[in-house]
């Protein structure tokens, strides 16, 4: 599916949501949040690995501002594009399976919003992260101020969103904003075999992981203790657990079919 600013396509199990808009450096459009939440929100089974990805050389550079500056009622336009935004964040967030980004170049305010909330972030030396909405006078959406004090702490999260700095390659994988630090070359094509491994496991498993994963940022331990041995009871009692088991004592590989 294509659309202006960006495509979507499922291949082999993968959903891959692409942000296509060089010209004014691959900001985020209406149209690619609305075909990835539609889809992820209409597909079965078939969806068991999300891959984000940018194209010539930048990820996002967050949303169209030139947009905002047109706009009649600034404050409605902006604030209906955020609750739009959110419903795709929260489509990413809350899918039963894992999401990767393969962050190449700029992954700038909204970009950056949606990195941070990636089950795995590949990017490499020319990778680069900047909050952006200070700039022009904004305060972050997209989760940025949930997501980003747990990646790189409750201080440097603070310092880079008031003064708008850039978080650069090797360092913003020191930091925890990169989880998988390649060559440039590499981004796309780690990215794609992370996603195609996911692909392969257990969608129950990988669902299970995120909603804990998730709730844990709500729970004290006891009842994330409690949870774990629901969700894991569940998967035993499931397909792809009993296969998962079955392939274990037989020294196989697992065909997860769930």
């Amino acid at each position: 599916m294509a659309s202006i600013h960006g495509e979507t396509k499922i291949q082999d199990g993968i959903l891959h949501a692409v942000v296509t808009d060089p010209a004014k450096g691959n900001t985020l459009s209406g149209s690619l949040m609305a075909e990835v939440v539609d889809v992820l929100s209409a597909t079965g089974h078939e969806i068991r690995a999300v891959m984000i990805t940018g194209a010539e050389g930048t990820f996002c550079s967050g949303g169209d501002v030139t947009a905002f500056a047109s706009a009649t009622n600034p404050g409605e336009f902006v604030g209906d594009l955020a609750a739009e935004f959110h419903t795709f964040i929260r489509a990413l967030t809350q899918a039963p399976v894992p999401v990767i980004a393969a962050v190449e170049g700029w992954a700038a305010g909204a970009g950056m919003s949606i990195a941070c909330v990636a089950d795995v972030i590949v990017g490499g030396p020319s990778t680069a992260f900047l909050p952006a909405y200070p700039a022009i006078g904004l305060t972050p959406d997209g989760g940025m101020t949930w997501t980003l004090p747990r990646l790189i702490g409750f201080a440097r999260a603070r310092d880079l969103l008031l003064t708008n700095s850039p978080l650069r390659g090797e360092e913003a994988y020191r930091a925890g904003l990169i989880t998988r630090f390649v060559d440039d070359t590499d981004i796309f094509s780690t990215a794609t075999t992370i996603a195609t491994q996911a692909a392969a496991r257990s969608r129950q498993s990988s669902a299970g992981i995120k909603k804990l994963i998730w709730s844990a940022q709500f729970s004290t331990f006891d009842d994330q203790l409690d949870r774990e041995a629901q969700s894991i009871a569940a998967c035993a009692a499931s397909i792809d657990g009993r296969e998962g088991v079955r392939a274990f004592t037989e020294r196989r590989r697992p065909n997860f079919t769930s």
